[in-house]
This record gives C-alpha cells, structure tokens and sequence, in this order.
C-alpha cells in the first residue's frame, strides 16, 4: 500500500481536505438527460455543449461466488457502455423547473439520469456548463432563467468561445467540405484520432491527392496546427502552400511527445499570413504505408 504523500497537504496531516464524489443528488429540472440522448436518439436544439464519454458505471459491491467448488470474490455492477459520436447537452438540464425555482442555475449536479451522468460527468463538460451558466445568470438578470434565449448563448459560443473578442478558433476535421482529392482514402474509427474517425490511405503515394484548403475568411497571421496519432508511418510531411509560397514541415513520429490520456498530439506547422483573395492548402504526404490525415486548426495570432 502506498504511503501519504509526504509534499502534499502539509498542513492537513497530508491528507486531502476534500474528498471526491463521483456522484450525489442531482436536480430534477426541465429536461432529464438520458441514454437516449448519449446515443444520439435524441433532437436537442438547445444544445450548450457537447459530452462524448462512454456512460460508465462502478463496481456497486464485491461479492463471494462459488465456482467449482472454488469461492472467489467478484466484481458486481459495473456498467461500460461507449458512445458512438459527441451529443449535445440540453440548457434545460441545468434549469430547475419553472414552478419550483426562477433564479438558480445547476452546471455540476445537473439534471441527467444516472448512467447518462456517468457520461456527462467530465471536466472539461462541467467547464462548458460552468460558462454558459454565467452567460445565462447575466441574461436572465432579475427574470427567470428558463426563460432566455438559447440561441443567443449558443451564437457567443460560437463567435466568441472564450469572451475575450477575439476570433475563435477553425478547425478542419475529416468530414469537412475543406477536404479534397479522397480518392484512396478511408475513414477509419479512431484509436488515438482527433474525435472518433480519421483518415487513412491505401493507395501508391504518387497518387495522393489529398488537400486541405485553407478557408478563404481567414485573414492575418494564424498558428497552424496538425493532429498527429502516435500510430502510422514513421515521418508525414506537411506540404503547406499559400499563394506560391510552399513551405514544407516534417514530423517525425518518433519524437512526438504524447501527454495525457490521448493517443495523439497537435503538431505546429508554424505562423502563417493568410491573405484575402489568396489560396491556400495543405497536404499529408509520405513515401511511407499507413499515412493518416486528421484533423487541423487554424488559431489567430
């Protein structure tokens, strides 16, 4: 067993001072979230963010069992049921319901099912709800929360994710019309992809003719990066020409340093000026088998 981390929590016997809780109560508001909505068979046009974890639950007990003569303790309760595609979150799962209360906003403790909030019950979805709770406490003022419009808050989302004015973020992922010359090319279900698929080719590499084009409403200096698995071919490089300047940058598989609980990282392509009124597009090439395309995002400087 390991022992109390002996730099941590000095002042507290290095004991945390906060347990975590996985689950509690939960609201009951306007809209319970469900596995139906974790598996798409929902339409929600209230959606405030997007969750995509499997709907997990934990082992409830432990248990002795006999078998063959033999008794052996075992596992019991454990749900692991994946989800097929990221599913919108309903701004009605963080509203209490109208009769009962006007003036409070849930983001954590939301209003979902249990197995659908051992879906929803990620960090980076509380973050999302977290903002657009605030969003709605300005909006809504002095007046009832369920009573906003939505479709504002999900246009600030849009335009302006992270309030600051600045031009949100483009991101070209494998089913974008962005993407030309497929031929030889395909989907195939992610295993350290951006999102759920990504690209794969087939074919001889003199007849690649894949191409990203760069959206031509992008004006200014961007910072352009690549997703890259850590799987596939040793080297891809990235044929980037804007008008007729072509730049070319390698990226050697080998020394991508994958952190966290991904499988892949976001590669720099380096600064570009995209100007208006000028081309632009990006190519994966390799004389190597098992080329993948994935995704790639253009951030304003």
């Amino acid at each position: 067993m390991w022992p109390l981390p002996k730099d941590e929590y000095v002042n507290n016997g290095h004991w945390t001072p906060q347990i975590y809780v996985r689950e509690a109560r939960r609201l009951v508001g306007e809209y319970v979230a469900t596995q139906a909505d974790c598996e798409g068979k929902t339409t929600i046009t209230d959606g405030i963010g997007y969750a995509a974890y499997g709907m997990d639950s934990h082992n409830c007990q432990r248990i002795v069992v006999e078998r063959e003569g033999k008794l052996m303790v075992k596992n019991e309760g454990d749900v692991q049921k994946g989800v097929s595609n990221p599913y919108p979150v309903s701004y009605r799962s963080l509203t209490p319901k109208r009769e009962e209360c006007v003036n409070l906003l849930v983001p954590v403790c939301l209003s979902a099912s249990h197995i659908a909030y051992g879906s929803i019950r990620m960090e980076p979805v509380f973050m999302g709800m977290g903002q657009v709770a605030g969003l709605a406490a300005a909006m809504a003022g002095k007046g009832a929360v369920q009573t906003i419009d939505v479709s504002e808050i999900q246009r600030i989302l849009k335009e302006d994710p992270f309030l600051d004015g600045k031009e949100p973020e483009t991101l070209i992922d494998e089913d974008s019309d962005f993407i030309v010359g497929k031929d030889g090319w395909d989907v195939v279900p992610g295993n350290g992809s951006y999102g759920r698929t990504y690209l794969k080719y087939n074919g001889n590499p003199i007849d690649n003719h894949l191409r990203y084009n760069i959206p031509a409403n992008l004006v200014g200096e961007y910072e352009v990066y690549a997703f890259q698995q850590g799987n596939g071919c040793k080297e891809t490089v990235f044929e980037i020409t804007i008008g007729d300047d072509v730049k070319t940058v390698s990226c050697d598989r080998a020394s991508l340093i994958v952190e966290g609980q991904t499988r892949g990282e976001w590669v720099s392509l380096g600064t570009h000026t995209l100007s208006k009124g000028i081309g632009g597009q990006i190519r994966f090439i390799s004389e190597e088998p098992d080329l993948h395309a994935d995704a790639v995002l253009f951030v304003k400087k």
